[in-house]
């Protein structure tokens, strides 16, 4: 499987993406400072008045502030245009999670954020149109607001027609994912729907957690379908915790620890129960504006998932040894998963200067879309090809049900002709004999002879008490007949449980079944005596045969037409067909038919 291709080309797009951040711009920045405002209580006539603690800071340095309760940060940057001419730069602040961004310069304001109502954004990040004169100084203020979630930003200076290019190339990359994903859902739900399977169900709601959390990560939820929602960087953090959670849970249950590895299932299903459970708890925080405890629920959300994701891969190298690839390819997730937590653990709890360029946690649901998608479409298509095979199977077994029966019902049709010919024929054509010789005497004792033999051919064929459910009945009859006729077979017959009359569809089939097995005992087995018994019991019949005969080797000999044909009528009833033999020991046939 070369899944890796996919992510090439995630990784190359964002790549081409960020190279066109990193352009150059004629207009001069002299210097910028930023100042934290504890409590948000200085105004903009506060802030051009103040002149102590402002800390110097340069274009597309990460300012990192982190959690915070009501604070506000202001800018000063001191732009110069050194051309001879005036020039249009945008203003960009990247990371579209900022509540707000109020920028002031000379007599003109702009806000944009997360928490205004911006419908006339031209890209998802804060972006803001300056123009500065020729050979002219301009200094530009701004208010950065976050609260609640973690604050930190970066700003840089820009083209309009880089800009654009930017958004466009955004533009183009999150349609493809978005297809992508969406493609993907939409296979393998119809795949739930077909297939009643719940592994496709538990994907697909997983899949619409990711598209979820996508929306919000690109902006296109804010910005193109409700720009009046206020609230999406904490539905952002919330679904990225839902989509991490559906994930394990598919994983689990992909993975098959439910049998293989139970305890780990265990922990997992306790820790996904915590997950929401802080969940809960961080969202009735959020909005009884109980802000202080919002950042430990969080840090302990995620610290839950660091451990949930390392107990998951042991569980996953464990199963190496028995899944392979299986296991690879779905380590090959976790580990990415694992890297952005333990990361964004790090930043949150640490004075470690490190910046997230990379989203991992998308590169890791990009990733696990597709790899999973494809994983599953083509365990469908071999459960598809598995069943076609299953089906031309049972299509074959049909089939040869049908010829055994077929040569079944041509053996028993020989069977009744032979004995027409071979009885009836030669005894008509004596009664003819007498009668042309006016021997009435004679032909009357051949006629009562013949209607003998009649009556006896009738009850082989269908016994009236066979008609009327007396199995046993009829059954003892033929043995009685069989003893008389035939002396050098001893045949006995016992019955425990059995009731008098029998209404189960197979009563016909087994009264000629043991018909055949008597007459094969005759003609071939030479033995002394066969042994019938029957058995009674609440949910199934027992019928046996044991004969102390020759015997044949059951272990290498195939069955005949006629065995088949009777383990056939009996698997046709749902019963089980037994034969066991023994050179010189003799025949045990064993058949068990249910109960209805």
């Amino acid at each position: 499987m070369k899944i890796i291709y996919w992510i090439k080309i995630v990784l190359f797009l964002l790549v081409f993406i960020g190279e066109t951040y990193a352009q150059s711009s004629p207009l001069e920045i002299r210097s910028s400072y930023y100042f934290v405002d504890k409590g948000s209580t200085h105004t903009l006539e506060d802030i051009q008045r103040r002149d102590a603690d402002w800390f110097k800071f340069d274009e597309n340095e990460n300012i990192k502030y982190g959690y915070n309760t009501n604070d506000a940060i202001w800018c000063k940057i001191n732009l110069y245009n050194p051309t001879n001419e005036d020039l249009e730069k945008w203003l960009v602040f990247d990371n579209i999670y900022l509540d707000s961004v109020t920028v002031y310069s000379k007599s003109q304001l702009w806000l944009r954020g997360d928490r205004t109502g911006d419908e006339k954004a031209v890209t998802p990040a804060p972006s803001f149109k300056l123009n500065i004169k020729a050979n002219d100084s301009s200094q530009i203020i701004v208010r950065i607001k976050k609260t609640i979630s973690f604050l930190e930003f970066k700003y840089r200076l820009t083209d309009e027609y880089l800009l654009l290019r930017v958004s466009n190339n955004e533009i183009i990359f999150y349609t493809f994912v978005f297809g992508l994903v969406f493609m993907f859902f939409l296979f393998n739900f119809i795949l739930y729907l077909v297939s009643k399977r719940s592994i496709y169900l538990r994907y697909s709601w997983h899949v619409i957690a990711i598209l979820i959390y996508l929306s919000i990560g690109c902006g296109f939820a804010k910005f193109c379908l409700f720009p009046s929602f206020l609230h999406f960087s904490e539905l952002r953090l919330y679904t990225s915790f839902i989509a991490l959670s559906a994930f394990i849970n598919f994983v689990i249950h992909y993975m098959n620890f439910k049998e293989t590895q139970k305890f780990i299932f265990k922990i997992i299903r306790v820790s996904n129960f915590l997950n929401w459970s802080i969940l809960f708890v961080s969202l009735f925080f959020y909005l009884t504006n109980f802000s202080g405890f919002i950042k430990p629920t969080m840090l302990a959300n995620y610290l839950n998932l660091v451990v949930s994701l390392v107990i998951l891969i042991i569980g996953l190298i464990k199963s190496t040894k028995t899944e392979g690839k299986k296991a690879f390819y779905t380590l090959s997730i976790f580990v990415i998963a694992l890297i952005w937590a333990l990361l964004f653990v790090l930043k949150e709890t640490t004075s470690l200067d490190f910046n997230l360029n990379i989203d991992w946690l998308f590169l890791s649901n990009i990733y696990e879309v597709i790899l999973f998608g494809i994983l599953l479409a083509i365990d469908y298509y071999k459960t598809f090809i598995n069943n076609q095979k299953l089906m031309q199977e049972v299509i074959f077994e049909k089939e040869k049900n049908l010829k055994a029966f077929a040569d079944g019902e041509v053996i028993e049709r020989k069977r009744l002709a032979n004995t027409l010919h071979d009885n009836f024929g030669s005894r008509l054509g004596a009664i003819k004999l007498f009668l042309g010789q006016k021997l009435s005497d004679k032909a009357s004792e051949e006629l009562e002879v013949l209607s003998g033999d009649i009556r006896n051919l009738s009850h082989q064929i269908m016994p009236r008490s066979l008609q009327e459910g007396a199995l046993i009945a009829a059954m003892e009859k033929h043995v009685a007949i069989q003893n008389e006729a035939n002396p050098a077979l001893k045949i006995e017959m016992f019955k425990f449980d059995m009731p008098e009359k029998m209404y189960e569809p197979w009563i016909y089939d087994i009264y000629l079944i043991a018909q055949e097995i008597i007459n094969n005992t005759t003609k071939h087995a030479n033995a002394k005596s066969l042994t019938i018994e029957f058995f009674g019991y609440d949910n199934e019949f027992i019928f046996q045969f044991t004969d102390d005969g020759k015997g044949f080797d059951s272990s290498t000999t195939n069955k005949g037409v006629g065995l088949e044909n009777m383990d056939l009528r009996i698997k046709n009833h749902g019963g089980k067909f037994e034969i066991n033999s023994t050179i010189n020991e003799g025949t045990i046939i064993i058949i068990a038919l249910p109960a209805l």
